[in-house]
């Protein structure tokens, strides 16, 4: 029999009372150790479109995008209240179809990619691709929607290492996002996600913000859901994957977080070691490239290299003695103990990033990104934080309010 993995399935109790977040596979600035093997996941990437992809992350850092679907509809669609909600991946093998269920917002969205045939069947119809990888679907909660408005092709990237920083750095796909059409809070800080939020912090975002509250009703189309999503395969990976990964993100006016973390094997995941970039004011939007890369194994030793703000700042963790944890940032080594925190200040100083201390915190995370419930649990990260700094340019101060309520910084 086939097995199948739902890399996330949410449930929520029909008739909620508050529309729930929709699927939070995150990209993000997150780097896994596939080394060259082949990954699928579906994500929220703006407030109006989820995207699912298929792709491999090849030696040298290389990410090659083999498939990306947009999923665009109004603002906030995939918000809409309805009783099961989720998206699952599967594939056939290492050469089989990569096959994707989503169900969200009252639609189920299904896909299937043959990558050794350059093959894409979307709600049945077979897509024209000839050398594109990306792939464009409007209006997916309309009447006459879902419809598929075009396609393009992304190069493999080493410089964007991620599919987060690709979204924001490819003016295609981020016009696509829609990313000033937002939703009112707090809903607005998940759909927005870090996708949208850096764009607009960074100046890549200039159209008229725009509030309109989820839309409500059921959904009458080709895509409308009347059953959960079929079981399309065997899973990507196996179940109870131990593997780590790493991830980074603005936290405030003056801080940029790396951090790694790992999971068990049974599906808690925990925080192996955070480090807090801080620097002058506004330091880590300035400039308009980012990206981030990520390199070892989730055993031993794993580092992580960031460029923001014009700088290029590296950390890297090893348990391979577990009795003598270290931290490495840029050159100097740092004993870590039973510590997995370290904050480091003046980044963008002449002299240089300068480690002020480690600290510990409890490490458990519900998944990966939520570096969040990390921070708000420790007063004194909160404060490292200084949230209370403002920016000058008040459309991306309003960002960062949003940001810092996350970590209980406002």
């Amino acid at each position: 029999m086939m097995a199948l993995i739902a890399l996330l399935v949410t449930l929520l109790a029909p008739l909620a009372a508050v529309p729930r977040p929709a699927v939070q596979t995150q990209f993000g600035e997150s780097s896994g150790q596939d080394g060259g093997q082949r990954t699928g996941s579906t994500s929220v990437v703006s407030p109006s479109v989820l995207a699912t992809f298929s792709g491999r992350r090849e030696p040298g850092d290389l990410l090659t995008v083999d498939i990306l679907i947009l999923w665009r509809g109004s603002p906030g669609w995939s918000y809409r209240r309805t009783g099961l909600g989720g998206s699952m991946t599967s594939s056939g093998g290492a050469s089989g179809p990569i096959n994707f269920a989503i169900q969200e917002g009252g639609l189920l969205l299904t896909a299937s990619f043959d990558s050794a045939a350059h093959v894409l069947t979307i709600l049945g119809e077979t897509v024209p691709l000839n050398d594109a990888n990306v792939v464009f679907v409007d209006r997916v909660d309309s009447p006459d929607g879902p419809v598929i408005v075009g396609t393009t092709t992304v190069a493999p990237r080493r410089v964007a290492l991620t599919l987060g920083a690709l979204l924001r750095e490819t003016p295609e796909l981020l016009a696509y996002l829609r990313c000033e059409a937002q939703l009112p809070e707090p809903i607005n800080r998940s759909a927005m996600n870090d996708v949208c939020l850096e764009s607009v912090l960074r100046g890549l975002v200039t159209a008229p913000v725009t509030v309109t509250p989820v839309p409500e009703g059921p959904v009458i189309n080709r895509a409308a859901a009347t059953a959960p999503p079929a079981r399309p395969g065997p899973p990507i990976r196996p179940p109870g994957s131990s593997e780590g990964s790493s991830a980074s993100a603005v936290v405030s006016p003056v801080v940029f977080a790396g951090w790694f973390t790992s999971g068990d094997g049974a599906g808690a995941v925990r925080m192996d070691l955070l480090v807090l970039w801080r620097g002058s004011l506004g330091w880590a939007t300035h400039g308009q490239s980012s990206g981030g890369s990520g390199g070892g194994t989730g055993r031993g030793r794993r580092g992580m290299t960031v460029r923001r703000g014009g700088l290029s700042l590296y950390a890297a963790i090893d348990v391979t003695n577990p009795a003598a944890r270290t931290a490495q940032i840029e050159d100097a080594t740092i004993p870590l103990g039973d510590h997995n925190v370290v904050l480091v200040d003046e980044v963008d100083a002449a002299t240089g990033p300068r480690v002020v201390k480690t600290l510990r915190v409890d490490p458990r995370l519900n998944e990966p990104r939520q570096i969040e419930a990390v921070i708000a649990r420790l007063p004194e990260l909160v404060q490292y934080l200084r949230c209370d700094l403002k920016l000058t340019d008040a459309r991306q101060q309003t960002t960062m309010d949003a940001i810092c309520a996350r970590f209980g910084g406002r």
